[in-house]
């Protein structure tokens, strides 16, 4: 394997490749592919093609309304304007992954009827790329489907990885929550029984909570948008506690903090929103009833409605769930609100007997918390 060494071109580079390794804690001689892994520049593309199909036969109760024109629906995809789907899912997963987008035309689903098969999620995807295939199209590295269909209404949804969707979305938070089920990110689970989207501080929680508005872009200009009145809210970002479920590369990153309970350790944890990988932004405690763990949440990014809040999350603790396929789930268990400055004495939140986080402190501008763990 290639490998970076301290030569004299080495520190010539615009980039210190000594310092990243020096601060990665790598010794001299550095292969390429740890260095990346341990400084956070590694980033996962997700090539997702979007198939765009008219019913064949349109059912009597759609919901009958203009296409939109291609500029509308690039600025939801991947328009580089801080909530599109390609940059709230840069920024949720900290660089991690990278959604891209090639969307296809807009044709018809030959002899398909909308009537009899908009309720069949998984087949709707199939049937567009079945007529996809008929139509020429190549789905050479492609990753993922995302299949448009119009007009509405259709059981909008993510399925195997895929997703559909259609012009009848009640808020863009939903195409968010979707694609990150496109990207491999399951529901967030508690505090109610086994009731799935209880997180309030989870975009895979329940849809349009703690969400941000935002303006209209001009590329909707005297568009039509059917949910209009709930359509421009962006919401929170994924909880740091999911991404340590789902995405290993982040698990193994200096953003997660591995404490020991028994000596109640004081960690500083920075707010999600505004962090970068290798950031402190996770703790995780290991426990006889699974893995508990505690993040920052304040109004900076993606987070910019969520009220400022340590919160805490669990895994492996709950009974298994097969909910739809889910296994081992992180569950929200609770949360303390954050205010500068830190009020006497200070708030807590436990999760019953065999975990509790102490907020000692907080940066003026709600950028940084210090908890005690025990």
């Amino acid at each position: 394997m290639p490998s970076v060494r301290q030569s004299k071109a080495v520190r010539s580079l615009p980039i210190s490749v000594r310092a990243l390794g020096r601060e990665a804690g790598l010794p001299g001689q550095v292969p390429v592919r740890e260095l990346l892994r341990r400084t956070g520049m590694f980033t996962k593309p997700v090539h997702i093609k979007v198939l765009r199909y008219t019913w064949g036969t349109v059912a009597p109760d759609a919901r009958n309304h203009p296409i939109w024109p291609d500029a509308a629906l690039n600025e939801i995809l991947h328009a580089p304007n801080g909530w599109s789907l390609g940059d709230f899912w840069s920024d949720a997963t900290l660089r991690l992954f990278e959604l891209r987008f090639s969307v296809e035309p807009w044709r018809v689903l030959v002899n398909v009827s909308h009537k009899d098969a908009r309720d069949d999620r998984g087949g709707v995807v199939d049937k567009c790329r079945h007529q996809a295939e008929q139509d020429g199209v190549s789905f050479e590295g492609v990753d993922r489907i995302v299949a448009m269909v119009h007009p509405p209404p259709v059981n909008a949804g993510a399925v195997g990885g895929n997703a559909v969707l259609d012009q009848g979305a009640f808020g863009l938070s939903f195409f968010q929550h979707e694609l990150g089920h496109v990207l491999g990110f399951e529901h967030a689970f508690g505090p109610c029984g086994d009731y799935v989207y209880q997180d309030d501080y989870s975009v895979m929680g329940f849809s349009a909570v703690q969400t941000r508005a935002i303006a209209v872009p001009a590329a909707f200009t005297g568009v039509q948008v059917l949910e209009a009145a709930t359509f421009w809210n962006s919401d929170r970002a994924l909880s740091p506690a999911a991404l340590y479920r789902y995405a290993g590369d982040f698990a193994a990153s200096s953003s997660v903090i591995r404490v020991d309970l028994a000596t109640r350790p004081r960690v500083r944890l920075a707010a999600f929103g505004q962090a970068g990988l290798h950031d402190p932004v996770l703790a995780v405690a290991s426990t006889a009833q699974g893995e508990i763990m505690a993040e920052y949440r304040a109004r900076f990014g993606q987070d910019g409605g969520v009220q400022p809040a340590v919160v805490v999350h669990s895994l492996r603790r709950r009974p298994v769930l097969r909910w739809h396929g889910e296994q081992d789930p992180v569950w929200y268990e609770g949360h303390m609100g954050v205010s500068s400055p830190v009020p006497s004495p200070g708030p807590s939140v436990s999760v019953d007997t065999v975990f509790k986080a102490e907020l000692v402190s907080v940066t003026p501008d709600l950028r940084y918390v210090e908890v005690v763990l025990s």
